[in-house]
């Protein structure tokens, strides 16, 4: 029921940080390119994870017409792995290796019966769509 400005801000934003993500920045505007946050993560390694994350509040559905289109969206998520965005800790463009969406609601699995490879494109391309129930979860593990 919070606008979703405010989920970026005062929700999602700490909570990422809380559970160890570095520079996190907030880019959500008119340039965002689907990308509302930019954060590093790290790997098992110990090395840096460049990641962007897309925040959505509102119910997905199969309109074409409207923003919450899931095809659009999800399309979307997989577009924003291939656009350079500015790396926060050396200050150089690169494209992200790992893009999130953190969602309020699920994806409907009558918007996604057909889109088999639309969602494997996703999966390869390390795409996490995490619900905002599982997103608590895991930040109760850290």
């Amino acid at each position: 029921e919070i606008p979703e400005t405010q989920l970026h801000t005062q929700i999602v934003l700490p909570l990422l940080r809380a559970m160890g993500m570095r520079h996190v920045e907030y880019l959500h505007g008119s340039f965002e390119r689907g990308k509302d946050l930019v954060y590093l993560d790290q790997d098992a390694f110990g090395d840096d994870v460049l990641a962007v994350c897309q925040v959505k509040n509102d119910k997905f559905h199969g309109r074409a017409s409207d923003s919450g289109n899931t095809a659009g969206v999800l399309t979307q998520l997989l577009q924003s792995k291939s656009y350079e965005v500015l790396n926060p800790s050396t200050s150089l463009k690169q494209c992200p290796q790992q893009v999130v969406l953190i969602t309020t609601w699920s994806i409907p699995d009558r918007d996604t019966a057909d889109g088999g490879g639309l969602l494997n494109d996703l999966k390869k391309n390390n795409i996490k769509i995490i619900k905002t129930a599982n997103l608590w979860k895991a930040r109760s593990r850290n």
